[in-house]
């Protein structure tokens, strides 16, 4: 059995807090207002350590449902990430649309890894405001490359591939909270107490079938993001993914097959029905 260090942890951090309070900056005058105050520092603190906990224990559980896709994300992000360190700090072509595909590329490249801990973590709603942003990010650079981004309007998600698009008002409801219901049952915990106002929890709630569904759309998203990548670099470059890498992008799209959450060409058109995802 491993040491738990958290409780030291904590301990450390209330006595750093301790000896950072400025008396007379936050006004008080005695030693039962400062006792008062340390009181509500082990609060802040245990406030953290028990959401930290929570998502700690969820990461476990939902890193044992993603199944092959978390391997696909893994050789993914690997392959966009060899192509970024190939050609790093090289000056290369450059134009407006250049310049503003690195911009929204960069965004995204930067949220990728918040993306993951937000849904593996069960933070799902958080998860849905960031699934959103990848995917217009994606869509805009969509338009630039077409001729048809507007600036100021938000872009149109009908860019995206395998029909993602499909997706995007629901991730959409979700993510600016604008149907009730939907987030009470992110927050609602089943539990009978004869009243009829049911209990919300504070702390995140792993859902088996919201992860897998929301960590496919990311790496969806991010296989389509490896494929702006590409076509960026080919321009600014001449260049872009070697085989190798083009193998590991197709591999992590067909983890998303396997796992059921998305349907080959073959099998959509024998069933244009998308199947549940497992």
């Amino acid at each position: 059995m491993g040491i738990d260090k958290s409780k030291d942890d904590n301990e450390e951090k209330f006595k750093s807090l301790i000896e950072n309070i400025d008396l007379e900056e936050i006004n008080l005058e005695n030693e039962e207002a400062l006792d008062k105050t340390k009181e509500l520092f082990r609060n802040t603190i245990d406030f953290f350590s028990v959401q930290q906990k929570h998502r700690n224990k969820n990461r476990e559980k939902t890193k044992q449902v993603y199944g092959k896709m978390a391997y696909g994300h893994m050789v993914c992000l690997g392959a966009i990430n060899s192509l970024i360190k190939r050609y790093n700090s090289k000056p290369g072509k450059t134009n407006e649309k250049i310049t503003n595909s690195l911009s929204l590329l960069s965004s995204f490249l930067q949220s990728i890894d918040i993306c993951e801990v937000t849904i593996t973590e069960s933070t799902y709603v958080q998860a849905t405001a960031l699934l959103k942003q990848e995917m217009e990010i994606i869509s805009a650079f969509e338009e630039i490359w077409k001729d048809k981004r507007e600036d100021g309007i938000t872009p149109n998600v009908s860019h995206l591939e395998f029909g993602l698009n499909e997706l995007y008002g629901d991730i959409n409801d979700i993510a600016h909270t604008g149907k009730q219901k939907i987030l009470n049952d992110f927050y609602q915990v089943d539990f009978q107490t004869g009243n009829k106002i049911n209990p919300t929890s504070i702390t995140p709630v792993f859902d088996k079938k919201l992860a897998r569904r929301l960590y496919g759309l990311h790496l969806a998203l991010m296989i389509q993001g490896a494929l702006c990548l590409d076509q960026l670099f080919k321009e600014m470059y001449d260049d872009g993914f070697t085989k190798e890498e083009y193998i590991f992008i197709s591999y992590a799209g067909e983890t998303l097959v396997k796992e059921g959450w998305l349907v080959s060409e073959e099998e959509k058109n024998k069933n244009p029905k998308w199947p549940e995802p497992k």
